[in-house]
């Protein structure tokens, strides 16, 4: 049976900020997190502690790039808004 409702992301340049180690995060309801993580502890994936370390230190700036990835689609929302060529513009917005 397929695992569903999950949501896979890599660590490895979002939560780390510098592309120098490989990791990932999975999230989703709890019966879907416990047949992974049964799953888990049968190959035993997991971490090395360096790169574990360099995850860590990348997420010290997290919510620093968050925001300037914000800020950023903000502006280019709002150039294309403006533009002529354009004729709507689709920007999520949180508030």
């Amino acid at each position: 049976m397929p695992i569903a409702c999950a949501c896979r992301h890599s660590a490895s340049k979002f939560l780390g900020g510098h592309a120098d180690a490989m990791g990932g995060v999975i999230c989703g309801a709890q019966n879907t997190i416990d047949k992974i993580y049964h799953f888990r502890e049968i190959n035993g994936a997991c971490l090395d502690p360096h790169a574990a370390y360099m995850l860590l230190r990348g997420m010290k700036t997290l919510q620093l790039r968050v925001q300037r990835q914000n800020d950023n689609a903000l502006t280019v929302a709002e150039y294309l808004h403006r533009h002529t060529a354009v004729e709507k513009v689709c920007l999520l917005d949180a508030a």
